[in-house]
């Protein structure tokens, strides 16, 4: 044998040889598994080697052939060592080398310890409707009649800032068997949604009655029926109908298309991916009627309202349309919808008189300015507004009444002062008496007239003053040159848009040897706008007035004046 033989074949370790000597002599009979440590392996070792195939059993039984007694140095004649205790036992080279790698344990799952990370992670339950979940211990107040349990929610919502916060108000009363059936959750739901001031709350409620779908829409009816914050809607639409349809890329793609009615196939085709919406509802009623189709219009935006559908845009909308028809009543009650659902609201209230005062409904505006100055956060602009809708009703002395006390009050000076604003509306209403009067040739009275424009301090010497007034406060006016390549700053100039109203202060000489015009500084309303310009001239020692109604068009920047 060679020396890279004696290399191969290593005399065994020290505990195989000790194995090997206590054998006991050679027999027929089978060997028993010697007691080692790791018995129980060698023992399915063994098992494992009767499963061997028909091929193996005869090349082992021919190498057994040799003479009793000698040993076999053929390593084909020792059992692969599987098993760590196994491989211990032979040792030696051979053990550390071996003739082949241990194979892995056939159950792997029971011999393989699985890390925390690599275990699936356990089914999430179903989402369940809050309403349907399980109850807890119920309270006192559950067994009390509705109106309480109403009074004491509203005690509890008023300690909670947040949305979250008054969304869990409603998990804790269903707990608590509070909401026995659909009337009380939606008292309840009702109390939550004017707790929404916010787009942020409107999305958080919205997004905790996701799988509450009676108690989401009810949510959602009520948010878009009292808001008008387009804000709040467009969160409330989101929430609802996600991103189906991308309204700002529709809007460029319906400009780009010539044709009224192919205009109108591609917005009904793209509200087809989400029914319901309000943003595509008010765009189908305002195409319809800026394509003359008032009827259709007009029976699409009743259908919205008997469903419940309506939205204070969607309301405003419609009673242009009514108006448009002349059908002045149902205008109204439509547009009364906007403070409905929530006549708390300032701003809604706000727009609503501003609406009636744009129609010329002055005591329909006056009603709704009237609530506005009883409320605790009114503001000065609210009062001239007031003022407005006196005068329009043809009580100008309550008028010229409510604008003393708003000029007289404490303010700070600047160009947005309301006090200024008010004595400059008083000049107006002034110059309005004082050109009657001049008809009339009624001097008494023309005197009193001028005596009271005197008080009000506008001029510090001879110069005119032109007002320009108007009724529509969607719109912003000016007076400005007719040419405007040949504009010049001709003297000082008031903007008093927030209460319909600007002002020019200039020399005698640079009014009368001006071209001038009404100019819109804003985006022009898709309606005619109607003006007013009355013009005051003192000499230090009379007052003299001319007067001048007009209209800037629809669709033109501008009108000139005479």
């Amino acid at each position: 044998m060679g020396s890279s033989d004696r290399g191969r074949f290593a005399a065994p370790s020290a505990p195989a040889a000790a194995i090997l000597n206590s054998s006991p002599a050679p027999t027929s009979e089978p060997i028993a598994a010697p007691e080692v440590a790791g018995g129980a392996a060698v023992a399915g070792t063994v098992e494992r080697q009767k499963g061997l195939s028909g091929a193996t059993r005869a090349g082992t039984a021919h190498r057994s052939a040799a003479p009793k007694g000698a040993m076999s140095l053929d390593p084909l004649d020792t059992p692969a060592p599987e098993d760590a205790a196994v491989g211990n036992l032979w040792g030696g080279a051979h053990g550390a080398k071996g003739a082949g790698k241990p194979e892995p344990p056939k159950k792997a799952d029971d011999a393989k310890s699985k890390r925390p990370s690599e275990e699936k992670p356990a089914p999430a339950p179903p989402r369940v409707a809050i309403a349907k979940g399980p109850l807890g211990q119920c309270s006192d107040a559950a067994n009390r009649p509705l109106a309480e349990r109403v009074a004491l929610w509203k005690k509890r919502l008023d300690q909670v800032t947040t949305a979250s916060e008054s969304s869990a108000q409603f998990d804790a009363a269903y707990q608590a068997c509070e909401l026995p059936d659909w009337r009380d959750r939606a008292a309840l739901l009702d109390l939550l949604q004017r707790k929404v001031d916010t787009e942020q709350g409107a999305e958080i409620m919205l997004q905790h009655f996701a799988y509450d779908f009676d108690a989401r829409d009810f949510l959602a009816r009520a948010l878009l029926r009292r808001t008008v914050d387009v804000r709040i809607a467009a969160a409330v639409s989101r929430a609802l109908f996600g991103s189906r349809v991308d309204w700002p890329s529709l809007d460029r793609e319906l400009l780009d298309i010539g044709d009224a009615d192919k205009r109108l196939l591609k917005l009904r085709t793209a509200m087809l991916a989400a029914p319901g919406d309000p943003a595509g509802e008010v765009r189908l009623v305002r195409l319809l009627a800026k394509t003359g189709n008032f009827a259709e219009a007009l029976a699409h935006g009743r259908r919205l309202r008997d469903r419940g559908f309506a939205t204070p845009t969607l309301a405003e909308q419609l009673g242009d349309v009514l108006a448009e028809e002349h059908l002045n009543d149902e205008a109204m009650r439509t547009y009364s919808e906007l403070v409905e659902f929530d006549q708390a609201n300032l701003a809604s209230r706000r727009l609503l008189g501003d609406i009636y005062l744009r129609h010329g409904w002055y005591a329909e505006a006056y009603r709704q300015y009237k609530g506005l100055t009883t409320s605790a956060a009114r503001e000065a602009t609210d009062w001239i507004r007031l003022a407005r809708a006196a005068a329009g009703a043809g009580r100008v002395d309550e008028a010229l009444r409510i604008e003393r006390d708003v000029a007289s009050n404490a303010g700070q000076p600047g160009p947005s002062d309301p006090r200024y604003f008010a004595r400059l509306w008083s000049a107006a209403h002034l110059g309005l008496l004082l050109d009657g009067k001049d008809a009339t040739s009624d001097k008494p009275a023309r005197d009193a007239v001028g005596r009271k424009l005197k008080d009000l301090h506008l001029f510090t010497g001879p110069g005119t003053l032109a007002l320009l007034t108007w009724e529509d406060l969607d719109a912003r006016l000016v007076l400005a040159s007719a040419d405007e390549k040949k504009e010049t700053l001709a003297g000082d100039a008031i903007d008093a848009g927030s209460v319909g109203l600007a002002s020019l202060v200039l020399s005698p000489s640079a009014w009368d040897k001006g071209r001038w015009a009404v100019r819109f500084t804003s985006d022009r309303p898709d309606r005619d706008v109607k003006f007013t310009v009355v013009t005051l001239t003192w000499n230090n020692e009379a007052f003299s007035v001319t007067t001048q109604q007009g209209e800037v068009p629809r669709g033109t920047k501008q009108a000139p004046l005479n």
